[in-house]
């Protein structure tokens, strides 16, 4: 069982209810009920909690998440799973998952090629993105697999003020992990993983690194990206692949939509798929949605990244690095990000000779929830080259 800080937030919610109701009795005991009894409610009445809901479902929320962080985050784990190290992001300090090269294939750690994976709007070590790290450490016991989160996302960092996150742009992002990534990664050589909406930082990131002097630039060898989300925009005339391009926010609301219908549907073909992945997803997910306190921060960090996302990446930017990069596209032919960016990966193959382009067929969006294909078709990538 986790320790009292694990509990602090059911305790105050507890202690709340009491000093304004006096119906509760604020000890200890109370606080630990909520996460031991299989039948949350049995300290409280029902009619009391329809009377104050909002107090009660704030505690019991935070109650929940607090616990996960504690008894699966931050206990150590065995190799290959992910451990949550704390590192400062942004002036924030902000949870990174890490697994370390497997000591039986990797003689010097601090030389270890670092594959650092940018996620979506995914969890940090819950559901699919968990599946994605894993499979990966299995693939490369000798490489060190870092995960960064999205900031103001996860339920398991801080969030960031409402007005921030409504109005953050992702290249600050990228930003703040270019300045955290030397704490993480030693002397190895960075390979990026850019997975949907971390496609993006990973272009942003790769560039603001270009425009650095030799002293100061990182050692970042190859970006991998799945179900990218990263569009062109102000593409020259003479170098067009498409009639529109992000520059266009019509041509954008429309591909949004397209994109939001497909997703449900996607999800739910994974599902059948992978019942046991989507079992652990939707699991999370629940627990997750009753931490209230974070619902309004989370939407507008939500809102502000997809706005941030559909201003595109200046076709200069793009070109710049994939001139400078080998860049490895995976992607499913039934996702409608990835039927629009397919010309312009075609265009920068032809500009530059440095991507290598997979589709899969009857995968969607969501295909790294089949992170083992994922991680083998990336792997097949790599050594074909």
């Amino acid at each position: 069982m986790a320790s009292q800080p694990s509990l602090t937030y059911a305790y105050e919610a507890a202690v709340y209810l009491e000093e304004r109701t006096g119906i509760l009795e604020s000890d200890d005991s109370l606080g630990y009920s909520l996460i031991e009894s299989p039948h949350v409610t049995s300290d409280y009445s029902l009619e009391n909690i329809a009377r104050f809901p909002i107090p009660f479902m704030i505690g019991l929320g935070r109650a929940a998440t607090s616990y996960i962080d504690l008894s699966r985050n931050h206990e150590p784990k065995p190799w290959p799973h992910g451990n949550i190290e704390e590192v400062e992001i942004g002036k924030q300090l902000r949870p990174v998952m890490v697994t370390q090269p497997n000591p039986e294939h990797c003689t010097d750690p601090n030389n270890a090629i670092n594959e650092v994976m940018f996620m979506g709007l995914t969890e940090l070590n819950e559901g699919s993105h968990r599946f994605y790290h894993e499979d990966l450490a299995k693939a490369r016991p000798d490489r060190r697999i870092i995960s960064i989160m999205t900031p103001g996302i996860s339920s398991h960092g801080p969030v960031l003020n409402p007005l921030e996150g409504l109005t953050r742009l992702l290249d600050t992002t990228a930003e703040e992990y270019l300045q955290a990534l030397p704490n993480l990664t030693h002397d190895g050589i960075i390979n990026i993983y850019g997975t949907s909406l971390g496609s993006v930082i990973s272009f942003h990131l790769a560039a603001l690194n270009l425009a650095r002097n030799n002293y100061q630039k990182l050692n970042i060898g190859v970006i991998k990206l799945a179900s990218p989300a990263a569009g062109a925009r102000d593409v020259h005339e003479n170098e067009k692949f498409n009639i529109d391009d992000a520059s266009n926010q019509k041509y954008i609301r429309d591909v949004r939509n397209r994109f939001f219908l497909h997703m449900p549907q996607d999800a739910a073909r994974m599902a059948l798929r992978h019942p046991e992945k989507a079992g652990e997803c939707m699991s999370v997910a629940l627990i997750y949605s009753m931490d209230i306190g974070k619902h309004i921060p989370r939407l507008f960090t939500l809102v502000g990244n997809l706005k941030s996302a559909q201003q595109g990446i200046d076709w200069e930017t793009m070109k710049y690095v994939s001139r400078s990069h080998k860049l490895k596209v995976i992607g499913g032919e039934d996702d409608p990000l990835m039927k629009e960016q397919l010309p312009q990966y075609l265009k920068l193959k032809e500009l530059t000779q440095n991507v290598d382009i997979k589709i899969l067929r009857n995968y969607g969006h969501a295909l790294t929830l089949d992170s083992e294909s994922v991680v083998r078709h990336l792997n097949e990538m790599e050594h074909a080259a």
